[in-house]
């Protein structure tokens, strides 16, 4: 029996778990085994295909697009070809082996660079029914991501350089490389892109004409068609290694063979030329020069945008390691681009313990040029001799401390934690999930403005964030995740008829006490003063997390607990606490936000940043605070847009959705996160008593 017979002996080849099993020819697939096994979930194992060597049975043959012999294989066998290629938004944009694919395509009916023949992309714009509303919001969102993050296929490039600003409009002429299987599947001869700048010049006299180099260029040996021509004809070249949206923005229009650049050139609302059969002409959408009869719909924008972004490749979130959508896909790419946009250049960080210096490291920029800094005067010397940004942990600094190192250099951050933090207290060395750099002041700090509350009193949030906002509401009240998630489950009832009051406990000396509450200060006054207010409640007070486990200041003593609360709450969840209570009494805590959060009634005897905006119950006022909010405007600026998210196992940059996500599971970030990422410095600290081993 030959080996096709056995093979096909077994219909289906169903392997492990009722998936059928994945038949391999190529050995670059076999070797990106364990990168693309996430994203073919369907199937189980994959199996080598060799030649003359018996194997089970499998239910489809996957290859790397069209190369090798793969159909042929597959054919034989008698199952689906999966066609496997790089999605339009292939991966995160980090340098080298630290990147992350974030998208595949598996095509069963063809693949969307070969107009041959039909593809799955195509059948599906030809099958297309008008989108949902939905769906027609996502593309709408996914587009203004895509033009206001400067996202493509390749997003490890840097941001583009638009032309400097003159009286001739810009038209791009896109190359491709030589060789490559889009350019025959395209229909395309390589004299094409000859004609197509000469074309690009006929029909713009008036226009500057600029050549655009893949990025691919010059790598490896690999050549394109239009280099040497464009130099013979005294053209400007734009090399491939910027972000081709910054260019297509600024083009009037866009020449194309087949170039998967003319689809980024449709988002960037050019007008775009094309020269063969890419699988985004032929719809209507773009001025062709050939025709493809199977092409038979006429979709709009935003129905190709999301076949093309959103339907046909599949996803995986590199944080969560599960499928995701293209819309969060592309948010991850655009928060990788974000930190290597707004800390570029080198760095100065300051105000940080040496042992939490690795802390930081996944909120910056892979290429960072970061020197830490023994003292503010060092840091702010430092960074006006070497053109340097500074970083500074505000709580270590006064207010005119940060002032001056805002001024040095290229401008300074302050940095602090952000809202969500850890599974643990900060004190107990957990690396942080979120951290908020602000370039006015800081968010606990109400003597001054702060780069949320800018935000806050601007307004103008966009009606998606707001929907992504109202989503993730739920998804806290669901959870019962706050910023340490820490305590224990508890039961807490008022007796009958009386109201019960949770007044939280803070550490006396944090910045927030410092600079958010000018009158009482203490968490003895908080607990008076609401008593006084409210002698017939039944009162529940909480001290804080790390006065309870590390003795820093704001503890009360025994007598005083016993005389102004009905209970004291040790080691249990604040959450849990908050929803038992009909009101929650604060000074600036943040479990004032978290009580907000799920629909609890707040008093401020403080000034946080959630208070002042009509959502609270507030004992003082802030003058600069006069917009009323809604709770989506207040969770969106504070939670979505204000501060900046990494996994600290992984060190990719992410969203706050991912490190929910994360929570959910249960997915701590210690003690093997820490130990694993950390090791040599706690091992140190260990060795000069520093760090107990049951703390990490």
């Amino acid at each position: 029996m030959t080996q096709d017979s056995t093979e096909a002996a077994a219909p289906g080849g169903e392997g492990q778990g009722g998936r059928p099993r994945l038949g391999v020819l190529a050995p670059g697939v076999l070797l990106r085994e364990r990168a693309l096994r996430p994203f073919l979930s369907d199937y189980g194992a994959f199996l080598p295909l060799l030649p003359g060597i018996p194997v089970p049975s499998v239910g489809a043959v996957a290859g790397w697009g069209f190369k090798g012999g793969g159909r042929a294989r597959a054919a034989a066998l008698g199952v689906p070809y999966l066609a496997l290629e790089d999605g339009f938004l292939r991966s995160l944009g980090l340098p080298g082996r630290a990147d992350r694919r974030v998208s595949l395509i598996a095509d069963p009916v063809g693949i969307y660079y070969d107009a041959r023949q039909p593809s799955a992309l195509e059948n599906l714009l030809n099958a297309q029914a008008p989108l949902a509303e939905e769906a027609r919001a996502d593309a709408r969102a996914l587009m203004r991501l895509l033009r206001g993050a400067q996202l493509g296929k390749f997003n490890e490039l840097g941001d583009g350089t638009p032309p400097p600003a003159g009286d001739r409009p810009l038209v791009l002429v896109v190359d491709q490389i030589a060789g490559d299987l889009s350019i025959a599947g395209g229909c395309v001869e390589p004299r094409t892109f000859e004609e197509m700048l000469f074309a690009a010049r006929a029909d713009h006299p008036d226009a500057e004409v600029v050549v655009r180099l893949h990025p691919r260029d010059g790598v490896g040996g690999r050549q394109g068609h239009l280099r040497e021509i464009a130099a013979r004809m005294g053209l400007r070249i734009a090399e491939g290694r910027g972000a081709f949206m910054a260019l297509a923005l600024a083009a009037r229009a866009v020449y194309v063979a087949s170039s998967a650049g003319g689809l980024e050139a449709l988002v960037a609302v050019a007008r775009v030329e094309v020269f063969g059969l890419p699988f985004y002409a032929g719809w209507g959408l773009t001025s062709d020069r050939m025709d493809c009869p199977r092409r038979r719909a006429r979709p709009d924008l935003e129905t190709l945008v999301h076949a093309a972004y959103l339907a046909y490749p599949r996803y995986l979130n590199p944080v969560t390691g599960e499928p995701c959508d293209g819309l969060s896909a592309a948010r991850l790419i655009a928060a990788v681009r974000r930190r290597e946009r707004e800390l570029s250049g080198p760095i100065e960080i300051v105000g940080l313990q040496s042992f939490k210096h690795g802390h930081v490291a996944p909120f910056l920029p892979a290429s960072a040029a970061v020197r830490w800094a023994g003292s503010a005067e060092e840091a702010a010397r430092s960074a006006t001799a070497r053109g340097a940004r500074t970083l500074a942990w505000a709580s270590r600094f006064d207010a005119g401390t940060l002032g001056t190192l805002r001024a040095a250099g290229r401008g300074g951050l302050a940095m602090e934690d952000g809202f969500v933090r850890s599974i643990g207290l900060g004190s107990q060395l957990v690396p942080p999930a979120s951290l908020v750099f602000d370039p006015l002041g800081m968010y606990y700090d109400a003597t001054r403005p702060s780069a949320l509350e800018a935000m806050l009193e601007a307004g103008g949030f966009e009606a998606e964030d707001l929907a992504r906002a109202d989503r993730l509401i739920a998804r806290l009240r669901a959870s019962g995740l706050s910023k340490y998630n820490v305590g224990r489950p508890l039961s807490l009832a008022a007796p009958a008829g009386r109201r019960l009051l949770l007044v939280t406990g803070q550490v006396e000396d944090d910045a927030s006490i410092r600079l958010g509450a000018p009158g009482i200060a203490t968490n003895l006054g908080l607990l008076e003063a609401v008593r006084a207010g409210n002698p017939d409640a039944y009162i529940v007070y909480k001290p804080h997390p790390d006065v309870l486990a590390s003795g820093r200041p704001g503890a009360i003593p025994a007598a005083d607990e016993a005389r102004l609360a009905d209970r004291v709450l040790g080691d249990a969840d604040p959450v849990a606490a908050a929803m038992a209570a009909d009101e929650v009494h604060t000074l600036t805590s943040l479990l004032g936000f978290e009580a907000l959060l799920r629909g609890r009634a707040v008093t401020c005897w403080g000034l946080p940043f959630y208070a002042g905006w009509g959502l609270t119950d507030d004992r003082i006022a802030c003058p600069r605070r006069t917009r009323r909010l809604s709770l989506a405007e207040l969770v969106c600026g504070a939670l979505i847009l204000y501060p900046r998210y990494a996994d600290p196992r992984t060190r990719i940059p992410c969203e706050i959705e991912d490190i929910v996500t994360l929570m959910e599971g249960g997915r701590r970030y210690d003690p093997v996160l820490v130990r694993a990422a950390w090791r040599p410095g706690l091992s140190l600290l260990r060795r000069i008593g520093l760090v107990r081993r049951g703390i990490t």
